[in-house]
């Protein structure tokens, strides 16, 4: 990453104005020492397509001294992250953006779920969950790709520690959802409610996955959730 990229932060949160606290969306990553911070400012709005309404954002940079300095972005904010000095929007209307030095691309449209950060690359599912989604990607370097995973009803990801593989909840066609994880060079693996069908009886053997994968945890080479029955533990691991 060149030294103009290391001036931002990758770590995106909540800031409180007013004495009012922005309820918004969040997301962790690893802070560069002495880097601003991408911040969610107050709600602005809602989102007016479609019946998923959810609050939109304004965004600004906050400094280590605690200024403010407001991103001049085209429309309010559903989901961001930031890489480098690159700002990765998601507007009302499900479309990703790509925000810089006051210029913004047009990514993606029918971007559903929060894109994350990993590594030098913002990765993002693409698609509506009745079909078989893909999980794109964009990186610093302006280079792009995709991952086809075959799965269906793909929500937020969340990156393994190591940063070589995604985890997200999904199903094969006509499958349970569960959790997969989802290597960046290799096939994804079932590690939940694999083998169990719509329509068939599932037994004992349904384990309620992550509602997000922002609470999964990581130990190690295990991975963690909390379910109504208790907490579960998978191996995302290589086999």
């Amino acid at each position: 990453m060149n030294q103009s990229h290391q001036t931002r932060t990758l770590l995106l949160t909540s800031v409180v104005l007013l004495g009012c606290q922005a309820p918004g969306p969040t997301a962790s990553h690893s802070a560069l020492e002495g880097a601003d911070t991408l911040v969610f400012l107050e709600r602005v709005t809602e989102s007016a397509h479609g019946s998923d309404q959810r609050p939109l954002y304004a965004l600004a940079w906050r400094s280590t001294d605690g200024r403010l300095d407001p991103i001049d972005l085209p429309e309010p904010a559903m989901h961001a992250v930031a890489l480098g000095e690159l700002v990765y929007w998601v507007d009302g209307a499900h479309r990703l953006h790509r925000f810089e030095g006051g210029a913004d691309e047009l990514l993606a449209e029918g971007v559903f779920a929060r894109p994350i950060a990993n590594g030098e690359r913002v990765f993002f599912v693409q698609g509506d969950t009745g079909e078989a989604q893909t999980i794109h990607w964009h990186d610093v370097h302006g280079d792009d790709g995709r991952l086809a995973t075959d799965l269906y009803q793909l929500g937020s990801l969340a990156a393994a520690p190591d940063d070589s593989a995604l985890l997200g909840v999904g199903s094969v066609n006509g499958g349970v959802a569960g959790l997969w994880v989802i290597p960046l060079d290799g096939e994804p693996r079932c590690l939940s409610n694999c083998g169990l069908r719509v329509g068939r009886p599932w037994g004992d053997a349904f384990v309620a996955p992550p509602g997000d994968a922002s609470g999964l945890t990581f130990d190690g080479d295990e991975v963690h959730w909390d379910t109504p029955a208790g907490r579960v533990s998978r191996s995302w691991g290589p086999l």
